[in-house]
């Protein structure tokens, strides 16, 4: 049923609809007879049937495509439209009743489909928690309050966890005004707890092999009676100063023999893995009987941050007056009542606490802010607590792995107190008493103050970490921190925070690990994707601009050697990938920070940092190759004036043409600024083009001292501030070319910028 168009043209198929397709498939073709004229003869039967071969296969097609079973359709799909209804597809009953049987027939041909779980089946309390259990898979691991983030945030799968990014509203400012007013809270669950078991001198000789030298180490006095939490920064061992594995928190479980100590280091999770054979490696070649436990996911960490977090504690916080193991602890946190801020405690200090279910008084109502003073009785026993701080307030059981288990799940339930409070006779509101809740919970407290910021730092960064047992315990003490007034933030608000005040956070800003380094390259090329998307004409041109790396911090070519074979790629040495040099820990840092504002030379820095090291470890073998001319060193930058700079801008050497016409600048604009100021006198400025000559020029490769890591319009400054890495020498060479006034500083600019703006800088501990 071709039509062939005129002139050549090709032809057309005639349209045909369902129903003439399906009479079509019902036709029955048969062959041509070959003689007609043939006489007739004896039929045998089979050479006939094989003979008609060919029509009686076409005859059972034709049957099999009949309107009943045309192709492969069901019965309830070839009934006439007047005659389908729903649900007929696997409800049998509602086909005519001629047709039930086929349909039946059909069916009992198939595979028996599963029934479906009905909705009430599914909401069980065991079917949940086991479809979250194939959910939260190892590389997607989900919190405790994965949950409740779920329906506040955005989701993301961050080392191995399923974490909460950011809310879904605009919160920037909200929770930057949170942490200087009120309080904010972050699930910091992730982060992992390696348990050390084994004796004192074992556990210090296996800690102070991988350790900072320059940093105390962890069998000092003062945390050895886990009144303390101590931080440091872990090395490969024997690699000092290079080898950078990633900075750790510790502190040890009080209450235990010398026999039989037992040490928590806590670490971020994208060093987890690295951390835990580092220790083992330090355990084996020391030839020690020390366990190494990772208790991932047994342990919830929660931070509290902002003058408001303390407040927040006491009202959330019941503790239990049954609990004889805390009773020095109860009397102290009772006394810290009348404190106002976290800021005011000890550096690190710990309180090992025992609370009742904090179902039983939620939602926590808190109490107005205290205008007036304590008495002063109450005063001069909180001074003498807080000047000399306790030995025995740390004493807890979450060491006991089978005390943990028992808050997996808390009984009774939610229902069953719900049903607790209608029953009650007492006024609506009225706390249940502790006898209708769950078990009490260990709980520890440890303050966490503001060391490795900048000077500048406000009280905002100080506040408490709480770890509870991870569980529904955790779930409920969470709610009660939000409902308390707390604002919850995620993994890019804390980091956020941490600019804010001037702290460096893990990994982004530590270009010498290797955790650095994975996570940078995850960040290249979601960077490098999203800007190929755009059209040429809508995207940065960084050729133009004379940016060779705009996703990336090529901290390896500042310190690489002509002969020496970089990575293009990562921008590290290929033997070694953990080239770049970082000096850190609070002694090498000071020492560098007071050696560049003196003036002083690579070489004296660098005899000045051994000195340093051999106060604080005596015995320890600094390597012959000790070097500061290729370390890096962590510093603010302070925008002079106007501009911003963003991340992976570069920083450069200015030279003493760029200095002398930045400080007539800055003079001119802080004279205009002046309240006294002449504006009848004829403004002195300098022309277009040496303006142009100046500004409209990008420095050469060779001025870049180093690059920006985290940078933007800081809230807590009022201008643009920034966050990254520069090479000591450096740092040197600028303090040499300042000017008669000592005022030096660095040129920045971004990767997508053209002017060198001036910056002050800071070096960060």
């Amino acid at each position: 049923m071709e039509q062939k168009g005129g002139s050549g043209a090709a032809p057309k198929k005639e349209f045909l609809n369902a129903k003439q397709r399906r009479v079509a498939k019902q036709v029955i073709s048969v062959q041509p007879v070959k003689n007609q004229d043939a006489p007739a003869r004896s039929i045998n039967v089979e050479e006939f049937v094989h003979a008609r071969q060919y029509e009686i296969t076409a005859m059972e097609s034709a049957l099999k495509n009949a309107t009943e079973f045309t192709g492969n359709m069901r019965v309830f799909q070839t009934l006439p439209r007047h005659m389908r209804r729903r649900a007929a597809s696997y409800n049998v009953k509602r086909l005519p009743f001629k047709y039930r049987q086929r349909a039946i027939d059909q069916i009992s041909k198939e595979k028996p489909q599963p029934i479906k779980k009905s909705r009430r089946a599914k909401r069980r309390p065991g079917a949940i928690f086991e479809m979250f259990q194939k959910r939260s898979k190892e590389d997607k691991r989900w919190l405790d309050t994965h949950l409740w983030h779920a329906k506040r945030f955005h989701m993301g799968h961050k080392w191995g966890f399923m974490v909460g990014l950011h809310p879904n509203d605009k919160s920037t400012r909200a929770n930057f005004r949170a942490s200087q007013h009120a309080s904010i809270a972050h699930d910091a669950s992730y982060n992992i707890c390696y348990e050390l078991k084994g004796s004192l001198v074992d556990i210090v000789t296996v800690m102070n092999a991988i350790v900072d030298p320059s940093c105390m180490s962890v069998g000092a006095k003062r945390y050895l009676d886990g009144s303390r939490q101590g931080s440091t920064f872990v090395h490969k061992r024997g690699e000092f100063p290079n080898g950078s594995v990633a900075p750790v928190t510790f502190f040890w479980i009080s209450n235990c023999p010398d026999e039989e100590k037992v040490l928590w280091v806590w670490v971020h999770p994208a060093a987890g893995k690295e951390l835990q054979e580092v220790l083992q490696e330090s355990v084996n070649s020391a030839n020690v009987s020390v366990s190494v436990t990772s208790l991932k996911s047994q342990l919830s960490r929660f931070e509290l941050t902002g003058p408001r977090s303390h407040a927040i504690l006491q009202e959330t916080l019941k503790l239990d007056p049954n609990c004889t193991n805390s009773t020095e602890a109860r009397k102290a946190w009772t006394l810290l009542e009348h404190l106002r801020t976290p800021a005011s405690l000890p550096a690190g200090v710990i309180l090992g606490l025992t609370i009742n279910d904090p179902r039983l008084t939620f939602p926590p109502k808190m109490k107005p802010r205290a205008t007036g003073l304590p008495p002063a009785s109450i005063q001069s026993s909180l001074h003498s607590l807080l000047t000399k701080w306790p030995s025995n307030l740390s004493s807890t059981t979450l060491n006991n792995s089978e005390s943990r288990k028992t808050y997996l799940h808390l009984s009774p339930t939610e229902h069953q107190l719900n049903k607790a409070r209608s029953e009650s006779l007492a006024p609506p509101g009225t706390p249940l008493p502790p006898s209708a809740g769950g078990p009490p919970i260990p709980i520890l407290l440890i303050q966490r103050n503001s060391i490795g910021s900048t000077d500048k730092t406000g009280e905002f960064v100080n506040g408490w970490d709480v770890i509870v047992p991870a569980g529904t315990a955790a779930v409920c003490l969470w709610k009660s921190f939000i409902f308390a007034g707390s604002h919850a933030v995620g993994i890019y608000d804390r980091r956020r925070i941490c600019f804010e005040v001037g702290i460096a956070s893990f990994p982004e800003d530590y270009p010498e690990t290797c955790a650095h380094v994975l996570w940078a390259l995850e960040e290249r090329d979601r960077k490098k994707a999203e800007w190929e998307r755009k059209p040429k004409a809508k995207r940065v041109n960084y050729e133009k601009m004379k940016v060779a790396h705009p996703f990336l911090s090529h901290y390896g070519k500042l310190v690489a050697d002509d002969e020496m074979e970089v990575d293009d790629q990562v921008g590290l040495k290929k033997d070694d990938p953990l080239a770049v040099q970082v000096v850190h820990g609070s002694k090498l840092v000071s020492v560098v920070k007071q050696g560049v504002s003196a003036g002083d030379s690579v070489t004296v820095l660098e005899k000045k940092c051994v000195e340093a090291i051999k106060s604080v470890r005596p015995g320890f073998s600094i390597p012959n190759d000790f070097s500061l001319g290729k370390a890096f060193v962590r510093c603010r930058l302070q925008m002079i004036g106007r501009g911003m700079v963003d991340e992976h801008g570069m920083i450069y050497l200015a030279s003493k043409e760029q200095v002398g016409f930045w400080t007539e600048f800055m003079k001119n604009s802080k004279e205009r600024d002046r309240d006294d100021f002449d504006w009848s006198k004829p403004l002195v400025e300098s022309t277009d083009e040496e303006i142009e000559a100046v500004l409209d020029k990008f420095p050469s490769d060779e001025q870049i001292i180093g690059y920006v890591s985290n940078g933007g319009f800081s809230m807590a400054d009022g201008h643009g501030s920034a966050m990254g890495c520069c090479l000591i020498r450096g740092l040197v060479e600028t303090k040499a070319r300042a000017n008669e006034q000592g005022k030096y500083f660095v040129l920045v600019r971004g990767p997508k910028g053209r002017i060198c703006r001036p910056a002050e800088f800071e070096i960060l501990h």
